[in-house]
């Protein structure tokens, strides 16, 4: 059985995903606040890498543009783990954000050079 692109890479989302809400099931130590915040990393970069697969641009950035976002996406998982349970002062999650921001304004430069 050969697994097209689109289906794997919403099938690896959708595992890391369930093993993200397991293990935040299962740790007590992995409070709630970080169990969502890392879902939506999770999703965030997911749909990403899957936009990116879709775009009309050059075939480098197809292939390279998936590894940065998913070093990306680790970089904010990691973050989100230390990231205290408040939106209040809380610089991680402000991190997080603008980071996620500056990958779709990269998107976005990318889209209009390969036009």
């Amino acid at each position: 059985m050969k697994l097209s692109t689109n289906i794997l890479i919403i099938l690896i989302g959708i595992i890391l995903f369930l093993l993200n809400t397991s293990l935040g099931m299962a740790l007590t130590i992995y409070q709630s606040f970080n169990v969502l915040l890392n879902n939506a990393i999770i999703m965030g970069t997911t749909a990403l890498i899957y936009i990116v697969i879709h775009m009309k641009i050059n075939n480098t950035f197809k292939i390279s543009l998936p590894f940065s976002l998913s070093a990306c996406g680790i970089i904010q998982f990691i973050a989100g783990l230390f990231a205290p349970a408040r939106f209040i002062d809380n610089y991680w999650l402000i991190a997080i954000v603008i980071l996620f921001i500056f990958e779709i304004i990269c998107l976005t430069i990318i889209r209009q050079m390969s036009n």
